[in-house]
């Protein structure tokens, strides 16, 4: 198993990026446990600026959207943006030890903020 990518990169398992950007969501974790698949259509990365510009090969993201360096982050960062992709999850959960496929629950965030979830109060 590698590290959690951290480093910007220009280029992803010979995927030119848009821009340079550093591996998130199912790209991230691809990296992080070495998984030998074919890529999803569309993976995300983070941006280095506040402006990017996604393609259809890849949604880039602003530096505000990075997931915390976790499986747990990342997963979930990978369901809000890339949706599930059962493929990448298949060969991640056969390639981790049993204690490992329990995802921390700490730092855990709420699944939508306020301003998120489109209520509005009628005071």
């Amino acid at each position: 198993m590698g590290e959690w990518p951290t480093q910007s990169v220009t280029d992803f398992h010979g995927r030119p990026l848009p821009e340079r950007g550093e591996p998130a969501g199912y790209a991230a974790i691809m990296a992080r446990y070495d998984l030998i698949l074919p890529p999803p259509i569309r993976m995300a990365a983070i941006a280095e600026r506040h402006h990017p510009t996604s393609t259809e090969a890849w949604l880039m993201l602003t530096p505000r959207h990075r997931p915390v360096a976790a499986l747990g982050s990342h997963l979930v960062f990978a369901f809000r943006y890339e949706g599930v992709d059962l493929q990448v999850l298949s060969a991640l959960f056969q390639t981790m030890e049993p204690d490992e496929s329990r995802v921390s629950s700490e730092r855990r965030r709420p699944a939508l903020s306020r301003a998120d979830s489109g209520s509005c109060s009628s005071g």
